[in-house]
């Protein structure tokens, strides 16, 4: 209860803050950024089959009573899921952001709206994973007080929760992106023409390379395994290989973002060397910002899966 009353006086605060240097209260709330923040939130849970396992796990933190292992392992999945999940969602709109403010740069009256989607989100994201912070301790450390004990060795079948969930999820980020193109920016301006000039120099970073790196590392067969998780009903994995998939997934989102931060940096260093205005720079870097939002976006896919592993994990390490 402590730990509440900390976090609305936090909020209370910040808000104050934002009044003293000259803002208004009403500023705070802004709808896109409410609907970027609350629909990442719902949707990798629904994605993920862990929406039930977070509101549980908020019980269990507040609660004295003893509960599952199993439960208070799979609700820890799920906060963890949404820590991640909602900061990620935020950078991404972020380099988005930043990207059409460098497009649209002379257009000054669309610079207001952009930057509060942008900051807003980081505001909205960084508040609730503060409050979840206390909520992920208080169930890692219930879940040391239980007794782990091992099951027999035995195939996991991945189909408690089916793949129209997560289908669900990947058709979101068509609309995601629609809804935030409303008005002057990226999807509905020039700036697309001309930015897919560049597209197959990104495909590079964000497609290929990801996949040679997993070739390379005799990853690909785990990953593709992961990515099966999401789309079949049934999937029958050893734990062995359910952990090998958990490995390929997060190395993979490891090689997208160092991948695409040196694309970023070369297409920056390349912008520089052949500058002949201020005004070609400014748009010019605009690409590499578009680039470094693509593997948020990208992760945002990933991570659902990741966390339906993980789970299946659980219930080998934990008995029912």
């Amino acid at each position: 209860m402590l730990y509440v009353v900390l976090c609305f006086s936090l909020l209370v605060f910040n808000v104050a803050l934002i009044a003293v240097f000259g803002g208004t209260i009403g500023g705070v709330i802004d709808v896109p950024s409410v609907f970027v923040v609350a629909s990442t939130f719902f949707m990798v849970l629904l994605s993920s089959g862990g929406l039930r396992d977070f509101f549980v796990g908020l019980r269990i933190a507040v609660s004295k009573k003893e509960y599952p292992a199993l439960q208070i392992a799979r609700s820890e999945t799920a906060v963890s899921l949404v820590m991640q999940a909602v900061p990620a969602s935020a950078g991404m709109v972020i380099f988005l952001c930043l990207s059409m403010l460098l497009s649209i740069w002379k257009d000054t009256g669309s610079f207001g709206p952009v930057m509060a989607l942008a900051l807003l989100s980081l505001f909205y994201s960084g508040e609730l994973v503060f409050f979840l912070l206390f909520v992920k301790n208080s169930l890692k450390r219930k879940k040391s007080l239980c007794r782990k004990e091992r099951l027999p060795n035995r195939e996991i079948v991945l189909s408690k929760v089916p793949c129209i969930p997560y289908f669900s999820f990947v058709c979101f980020f068509p609309v995601l992106f629609f809804l935030l193109s409303i008005g002057d920016t990226f999807l509905l301006s020039n700036y697309m023409d001309s930015l897919s000039e560049r597209i197959p120099l990104m495909c590079v970073f964000v497609v290929f390379l990801p996949y040679i790196a997993l070739l390379l590392g005799r990853s690909f067969v785990p990953y593709m395994n992961a990515l099966s998780c999401g789309f079949k009903r049934r999937n029958s994995l050893s734990p062995a290989k359910l952990s090998e998939a958990r490995a390929a997934l997060n190395f993979a989102m490891l090689v997208r973002f160092s991948g695409t931060s040196s694309a970023a940096i070369l297409m920056s260093i390349g912008t520089l060397s052949t500058l002949e205005s201020a005004e070609q720079a400014i748009v010019s870097f605009s690409y590499p910002l578009f680039l470094l939002s693509i593997p948020f976006a990208l992760s945002l896919l990933h991570l659902p899966l990741r966390a339906r592993i993980e789970n299946a994990l659980l219930s080998y390490q934990y008995p029912a």
